[in-house]
């Protein structure tokens, strides 16, 4: 089972309103996230995106202050602005982290429609401020971990198997790729 990555496929292009209040927010997806990908029941009042840290839900997770740690399912959150803004941490790649976000265009904000519907999108690292970790992210991560390592053993023995094909070699490359992106150790 691949919890994050069974999440991210089913929620790309649609819209959560989790709480019933001022339609579809950033933080109205983590909440969602929080309680079916991470199992960890419904969740209350946050406040704004960049209160989120200091919400009493949050009180027994690990704080990270900037974004030089970060794995794949994390929740990332940026304090600054009037609101701050909240997303899920797909992977790193090309010196930028990629999202999994809910009204992250600035425009129409709450329409839940467009480019604030939930989708993929890659910020520069200093866009977010620190990143919320409880122990379910790890776990559902190793799972990950798992399915990674065997698709890569697979994907050697094909190429072992036929050299020559370089449709085999690129997919044990990009397999390598999301392998190195991810990061499922921790530092």
């Amino acid at each position: 089972m691949r919890p994050y990555n069974t999440f991210r496929e089913k929620r790309i292009g649609k819209r959560v309103d989790y709480d019933g209040v001022y339609g579809y927010q950033c933080v109205d997806f983590a909440k969602f996230y929080i309680d079916t990908c991470l199992g960890l029941g419904r969740v209350g009042r946050l406040g704004n995106a960049k209160d989120t840290p200091n919400a009493p839900f949050f009180a027994d997770w690990e704080k990270i202050w900037g974004t030089n740690d970060l794995m794949q399912g994390d929740i990332i959150v940026k304090t600054r602005g009037k609101y701050g803004h909240i997303a899920i941490v797909d992977r790193i790649a090309n010196g930028m982290i990629y999202v999994l976000e809910q009204n992250g265009s600035g425009k129409n904000s709450g329409s839940g429609e467009g480019e604030n519907a939930i989708r993929l999108k890659g910020y520069p690292f200093d866009f977010y401020d620190m990143v919320l970790r409880c122990p379910k992210i790890f776990e559902n991560l190793q799972e990950e971990r798992r399915f990674i390592e065997e698709k890569l053993l697979e994907r050697q023995e094909a190429v072992r198997a036929d050299p020559e094909s370089n449709l085999l070699k690129a997919k044990l490359i990009s397999t390598q790729d999301y392998q190195n992106s991810i990061r499922y150790i921790k530092k």
